[in-house]
């Protein structure tokens, strides 16, 4: 269940990130050169740079929308699992400790994936705490 509500909290949050993207889309289309004028880029670099990234990823406004948010959905939710995969399996095999210690903190830079960490540790230690007032008989553990 937990799995589940992590997943629409990442997808929230990568629909939320991408929704950003439309305005920047459409300031493509409208011709501006604001961005130009204040980078202090070569005009001619900046808008081949430009052109090259746009006809990539953002002809359509949403396509752009679509791409964004499903590339941080996919980003968030794969690496959420791979660190809490690693931590089940490190329990297991100590030579995995190097690699859940690097995937936890190069991971880090992604927001989705501290969302979806931040709930599974938030439920991780609901759960315990709710099997400690079950083993307690219904007293209170503070």
């Amino acid at each position: 269940m937990i799995a589940f509500r992590i997943v629409l909290l990442l997808l929230a949050l990568s629909v939320i990130v991408a929704s950003f993207s439309m305005v920047l889309v459409e300031e493509r289309i409208s011709y501006s050169k604001h961005l130009q004028t204040i980078s202090g880029v070569k005009p001619w670099l900046y808008w081949i740079v430009n052109f090259v990234h746009d006809m990539i990823f953002f002809t359509i406004p949403s396509l752009a929308f679509i791409m964004i948010g499903i590339g941080l959905f996919f980003v968030g939710t794969v690496f959420t699992m791979v660190v809490m995969l690693l931590e089940n399996l490190m329990q297991q095999d100590d030579t995995l400790v190097t690699a859940y210690v690097v995937c936890g903190i190069v991971f880090m830079i992604l927001p989705q994936y501290n969302l979806g960490m931040a709930m599974y540790r938030m439920n991780f230690v609901y759960m315990l705490y709710g099997q400690g007032t079950t083993y307690l008989g219904g007293q209170t553990l503070l």
